[in-house]
């Protein structure tokens, strides 16, 4: 890539511009999630002043990058179907989600999820001592049956746990071919600790799933190799937004199995057929009353009236025009995943499964494959073909040395 600025030590490429800018994003995004905003006067008028410098870094990153005829069309296509959604929902951030989307375009996806992993979990450390010790609160819920789940410093609880799924799933993905056996112990451990302390049972499922998944596929027991486990990789992200929605619109109150799925779900299936009957699906989207459980002290609802699942947040909220293109190009993108990297094509499903009941697929705070449409992804297939012929190998001598005790 051609240099932006040279200096005897310092050398800011394009890439590296949107590097600093999505750094600087997922900074301020995480903080929003903390209590310090609460804390620290003017914290958010400094926070919101780094986001948009970051955008403007990002933009001025898109207008120095080159593009053949067809980027340039889809592109514009993509850039108006958000800006007019935009206008209709009223949401700003899908702006500020297709501003960084398009301008990961040639940017290495594992480096971003480098700088995700490592500034999120030092963000989280500080968050959590900070909350331990006093200087920020740490809020405490309690479930009806007298369940106390601490939020370490995030606002809610399950915010907090999402924050350890995602940052484990980030985790597993740099280190996938290299994963040691102590690495599976102390995330079961955290695992267990977040469910002790939070009892969020659907991100400590997910990281458990995750853990079974990535041992199963580094010790070459999951192939991936069938036309049917590709097609059901390279179609996860409409496979499950059609799990949430029919599970939503066919729910029943008088219904056992629905009834019952409800109250596991601790009431989303209830409340997003609510919210579906009185918004509806509109074609550019909509504003949503929606909000989450009171914070004490700090904001204060009489009821919980959230929509969690992604799929329906997509479909209420930012229209289904937005919902197509997402799964149009969620398509298009895992087809050249699946040749390059099916290990991440396996972290992504396990987001597209955990999107079904949580929100957090649009949320950079969490997702930190977001704006990895037009990235740049490494082919790391060899090496798992390379450990395929070492397990062969290996096996192969075992035998050998078996057969000649005999």
């Amino acid at each position: 890539m051609k240099s932006l600025i040279k200096a005897e030590k310092i050398v800011i490429t394009k890439e590296n511009l949107y590097l600093i800018a999505f750094s600087l994003y997922l900074f301020q995004a995480f903080l929003k999630t903390t209590m310090f905003i609460y804390k620290i006067p003017k914290l958010s008028f400094i926070l919101n002043s780094l986001s948009y410098l970051a955008i403007g870094l990002v933009i001025i990153k898109i207008l120095l990058d080159t593009y053949r005829k067809k980027e340039i069309i889809g592109f514009f296509i993509i850039i108006i179907a958000f800006f007019i959604s935009m206008i209709e929902s009223s949401y700003k951030v899908l702006l500020t989600i297709i501003i960084f989307i398009i301008g990961a375009r040639q940017v290495s996806l594992k480096k971003m999820v480098k700088i995700y992993f490592y500034l999120s979990t030092v963000l989280l450390i500080i968050t959590v001592i900070s909350a331990k010790i006093g200087i920020i609160e740490n809020l405490t819920y309690y479930r009806l049956d007298g369940t106390t789940r601490q939020s370490f410093g995030i606002r809610y609880p399950t915010d907090f746990a999402a924050q350890i799924f995602f940052i484990v799933l980030s985790f597993l993905y740099l280190k996938q071919g290299n994963i040691k056996v102590y690495h599976y112990i102390v995330i079961f451990g955290i695992t267990y600790l977040v469910y002790k302390f939070c009892d969020a049972r659907l991100d400590c499922a997910s990281i458990i799933i995750a853990l079974i998944i990535t041992f199963l596929y580094d010790k070459g027991i999951l192939k991936l190799k069938s036309k049917l486990t590709k097609n059901i990789l390279i179609m996860g992200f409409i496979i499950c937004s059609m799990i949430a929605l029919v599970l939503t619109l066919n729910y029943e109150r008088n219904n056992y199995f629905y009834n019952t799925l409800n109250e596991f779900l601790n009431g989303r299936l209830s409340i997003g057929k609510r919210m579906m009957e009185e918004y509806g699906i509109t074609l550019l989207g909509q504003e949503v009353n929606d909000y989450g459980a009171s914070i004490p002290g700090i904001i204060e609802h009489d009821e919980y009236n959230f929509i969690d699942s992604s799929y329906l947040r997509i479909l209420l909220k930012y229209g289904l025009l937005i919902f197509t293109i997402l799964c149009i190009v969620n398509v298009l993108i895992n087809r050249k995943i699946y040749e390059k990297d099916k290990f991440l094509l396996l972290i992504i499903l396990i987001i597209y499964i955990n999107s079904i009941v949580a929100q957090h697929y649009m949320e950079i705070t969490y997702n930190f494959l977001l704006f990895m449409y037009f990235t740049k992804i490494d082919s790391v297939e060899k090496l798992y073909k390379n450990k395929e012929k070492e397990r062969i190998k290996l096996d192969n001598n075992r035998t050998l040395k078996f057969n000649n005790l005999y």
